[in-house]
């Protein structure tokens, strides 16, 4: 008897072969699963509601020196004891609406934060940054404010933006009305600003091509053979009938046998006849305009007659579907205070000047806060004395404090979109580039080590650092690391994400483009992994470089619900914790080791169609092993072309091998897969699986 043994899962999730040719131990569904340091299959621990926050009062998470903190706009507001509550007040005070960046400094939360009425703000331990005002009013233009707004009108489901100097321009779908509108809110001294929409292409649906049509009546004639018929019928002099045909029994009858006759016969022009009573109507079969116009005569002998409609008429050109383009001009005097809406079928995106000149990333490093504004890096400066840092101080006049202009650095960092610690220097993305610099106390110090070229990201809360070695993101063609790629610590751009890129890169297709942009994703600290959550999926990379292990799989928050988001990541000393909605969860509960009981969830690996080594040869299949700890439902597949059909073949508890026997299973296929699905009662495990067969012929 034959057998086939996987004797591991090292390669995790990788669809990068079709099901049929990939390599045994690789999986083509791998979910609620994880990859052990061994290489065997560790189902996952729950995510516990360990805190229920007040609903819509809060947003965001972080932890500082082991606490949990949140925020929101208002004072006062309670959470539960455990969660610290930081309020972050905006002039005006409007609604906190997202939190777009946190770091760590000096034992304080800096906060970056987006507010309902478009504006954004700085906020170091709870209290506002107001150098950043001067900075704001300073880098804020109609052009810069155009850039920032058409990136927010982008990321709307449905619709496309760019801009143009000071106007927006919207595209929506093809062929499809949208409604729009805009408005601007004087904030400043002078009132002359204006935001002005304008349609510049109407939406026109897609249309078929139609044929040309005419028609002729048989009016008269009696029967007499050879004597009284119709003897033509000519469209553009082109003949259609190709014999005479006689008058017979009726006018009817006669235009009966005319419409056969001309569809029996085939002149260079192609008509169809069809017939109603005694009227016959032709139709081109050649569609569009050009069909039109043509001429009309029945030609009749002895006292048949005809009467005709001529010429043909009716024939259109196919119509191809085009888009709405509305333009959106800012005009007047620009000021920073200013606040501009763009409304899209009563969806507003609203924007203040002063938001697309502050700071949207920051990120702590050597003494030194530093920030992406635009194209420009930020950072801050010392005050006092003596002098000590201080993240509150950007003004160029202070020690220390200034920018630095990435697109004159290169060309592709026009717009940044996030800061990495790769080597101990600062990694600079735009969504297109990555820029390397060695960074210093002393801004003179600081400078350009390497240009990494069409590498970048748009989701800048997926950056991620594994120590000081690896920093992992979401990119444009998948998930991707920056890696040394030798002793010289030069980085170099690592397909990490290669075995998921054509499954991961499908789904985000199928996302809005503000679900992508808002993907975050955390290296934690305590198995290892990085965990990228993106709508309702989280992508898992088990990365333990010692043990060669590097696979991916994948996690869905059944037991928070099916529509479950985490918006936010955190660890405090002893947790990974997931925002989801207005809970925190706990990954394995407060105990970080509770695990799904009673079906609260399922864990699914499906391997692909193996052929043991010889694709051609039928196999008769017995039996199945594991070596497993845990409850499992074996199911089996044998047509490659309907993966989907399986049939549960066994019900496995812990390891079969030895004394325990193998569960006998009954089939014949040249290919078999295997699906395995752990019942939920607790911890499980899959180290290795044996197939057992006799090949035809044995």
């Amino acid at each position: 008897m034959a057998y086939l043994l996987i004797t591991d899962f090292i390669s995790g999730l990788d669809t990068r072969k079709s099901r049929f040719t990939a390599a045994p131990g690789s999986l083509r569904v791998a979910r609620n699963v994880h990859l052990t340091r061994g290489g065997e299959i560790e189902v996952r621990k729950k995510f516990v509601t360990v805190y229920q926050l007040p609903i819509g009062q809060t947003k965001g998470l972080t932890t500082v020196r082991g606490q949990i903190y949140v925020f929101g706009h208002a004072a006062g507001v309670s959470v539960p004891a455990g969660v610290n509550y930081q309020q972050l007040a905006a002039p005006g005070g409007p609604a906190l609406s997202r939190i777009l960046s946190t770091d760590n400094f000096n034992g304080k939360i800096y906060v970056v934060a987006a507010f309902a009425d478009g504006a954004i703000y700085h906020f170091y331990d709870g209290v506002r940054v107001t150098d950043w005002d001067a900075i704001a009013n300073s880098v804020a233009s109609a052009i810069t404010l155009a850039a920032a707004l058409a990136q927010r009108v982008d990321a709307l489901d449905d619709f496309t933006a760019l801009s143009t100097n000071n106007v927006i321009v919207v595209t929506g779908p093809l062929g499809v009305v949208f409604t729009y509108a805009a408005s601007v809110v004087n904030g400043g001294t002078d009132n002359t600003q204006s935001f002005t929409p304008a349609l510049a292409t109407a939406a026109v649906g897609h249309a078929d091509a139609i044929a040309a049509t005419c028609s002729f009546t048989i009016t008269g004639g009696t029967a007499s053979p050879g004597v009284n018929r119709v003897t033509q019928v000519v469209v553009g002099g082109s003949n259609l009938l190709g014999a005479p045909v006689d008058w017979t029994s009726s006018n009817n009858a006669t235009a009966a046998l005319i419409a056969a006759r001309i569809n029996a016969f085939n002149p260079s022009q192609r008509w169809t006849a069809t017939v109603s009573g005694a009227t016959v109507t032709l139709k081109s079969e050649q569609t569009g305009a050009a069909m039109n116009g043509l001429i009309v005569n029945v030609f009749s002998g002895g006292d048949v007659t005809a009467t005709v409609v001529s010429p043909s008429a009716g024939g259109a050109n196919e119509v191809l579907a085009r888009a709405q383009v509305v333009t959106f001009t800012i005009g007047g005097l620009f000021e920073a205070l200013d606040v501009y809406t763009i409304t899209l079928n009563g969806v507003n995106t609203t924007m203040r000047g002063s938001a697309a000149g502050t700071g949207t990333f920051v990120r702590t490093l050597g003494q030194k806060m530093y920030a992406t504004n635009q194209s420009l890096m930020h950072f801050s400066g010392f005050a006092g004395d003596p002098a000590v840092p201080d993240p509150t101080q950007w003004d160029t006049d202070t020690t220390g404090a200034g920018f630095v202009n990435m697109s004159t650095q290169d060309g592709g960092s026009a717009d940044l979109t996030g800061l990495a610690i790769y080597q101990n220097r600062m990694a600079v993305f735009s969504r297109r580039n990555v820029q390397i610099w060695s960074v210093d106390a002393d801004e003179a110090n600081n400078k350009q080590e390497q240009v990494l070229m069409n590498l970048g990201t748009r989701a800048p809360r997926t950056l991620a650092a594994f120590g000081d070695i690896d920093v992992f993101f979401l990119s444009e063609s998948g998930v991707r690391s920056l890696r040394a790629r030798d002793s010289s610590n030069m980085a170099s751009a690592d397909d990490v994400g290669s075995p998921i890129d054509g499954e991961l890169l499908a789904y985000m297709r199928q996302l809005d483009e503000s679900v992508v942009q808002q993907a975050v994703a955390i290296s934690e600290p305590f198995e290892g992994r990085y965990l990228l959550a993106m709508g309702h999926t989280i992508y898992v990379f088990s990365h333990f470089p010692g043990a060669k292990v590097n696979a991916w799989t994948t996690y869905t928050l059944e037991e928070l619900g099916d529509q479950s988001v985490v918006s936010d990541w955190a660890v405090n000393y002893t947790n990974l914790i997931a925002r989801v909605g207005d809970q925190l969860c706990y990954y394995g509960g407060v105990s970080g080791d509770e695990y799904a009981e009673d079906g609260e969830f399922q864990y699914t690996v499906t391997l692909p169609f193996l052929d043991a080594g010889n694709p051609g040869q039928t196999k008769n299949f017995e039996g199945v092993d594991i070596g497993a700890e845990g409850y499992w439902n074996v199911f089996m597949a044998l047509d490659p072309q309907q993966p989907d059909v399986i049939e549960l073949v066994a019900k496995m508890e812990g390891s079969t091998y030895g004394s325990f026997g193998r569960d006998v299973v009954v089939g014949q296929s040249t290919h078999f897969s295997l699906t395995l699905r752990h019942l939920a009662r607790g911890y499980a495990r899959l180290a290795n699986l044996m197939v057992h067969f006799t090949g035809q012929g044995d």
